[in-house]
């Protein structure tokens, strides 16, 4: 088997439900993977919207244990979680997830995790590019999924 990506919010090139919007609740979906290689002493995941000449990125999610094989959404908005999992300054210059919105036309977002051969030591504020640039050589695999954004008018997501 090789390393894969799936979330228990949508399938691969499925429509990414608006409660990981900022018009809605701007939660961070769940992630999992499975068969990590040997070796592997963290994940690291970024989503970026591909859809766009320029991407953008809108999460990354670091030093991430390879077991379990998990991470619940809803992550909190602050540069260290659990576990000394990590989170960089986004596109967006947010700690953490922002997701798309309503104002912003239909996007396709790349989900893309890599297994490190180190955790990665980096300052609080890092930046996805100080992320992508620290990994530069420790990338065991990486493996990819991408939802679907269409806007839609504002939702609560407190709402079934």
């Amino acid at each position: 088997m090789s390393f894969r990506i799936v979330s228990s919010a949508f399938d691969s090139l499925g429509f990414l439900p608006c409660w990981y919007s900022r018009s809605s609740c701007d939660s961070s979906p769940p992630i999992g993977w499975a068969d990590p290689p040997r070796g592997t002493s963290a994940i690291s995941v970024v989503c970026e919207s591909i859809s766009r000449p320029e991407p953008r990125c809108h999460w990354c999610i670091f030093n991430i244990p390879p077991i379990p094989t998990s991470l619940f959404g809803g992550k909190r908005k602050i540069p260290v979680l659990e576990d000394g999992i990590r989170q960089a300054v986004n596109s967006f210059g947010v700690t953490g997830w922002t997701g798309p919105d309503v104002s912003q036309e239909h996007l396709v977002l790349e989900f893309r995790a890599s297994c490190l051969s180190a955790v990665l030591d980096l300052p609080h504020d890092a930046s996805f590019a100080d992320v992508a640039k620290a990994s530069t050589g420790l990338v065991l695999a990486v493996a990819r999924m991408a939802g679907k954004w269409i806007p839609r008018p504002q939702r609560d997501c407190r709402e079934g």
